[in-house]
């Protein structure tokens, strides 16, 4: 996965509160933990890449 992907889909875990909204753009700090797979409502069979993550900051509000 690109760092320039600002699209790609990440399941973030995250042992606390976060209040995000849709389009903000945040910077992510912890550990890689492999990949989470699940199957979708299509039955397809997915992986994505998963981070267990210790902190966070925001980069970029809404407009």
């Amino acid at each position: 996965m690109s760092p320039r992907n600002l699209m790609a889909t990440i399941l973030i875990e995250y042992d606390g509160a976060a209040k995000y909204i849709a389009e903000d753009v945040s910077n992510e700090y912890g550990e890689m933990t492999g990949e989470h797979s699940y199957q979708s409502q299509a039955g397809w069979d997915i992986s994505i890449p998963s981070i267990l993550a210790d902190s966070f900051d925001k980069k970029r509000f809404p407009k």
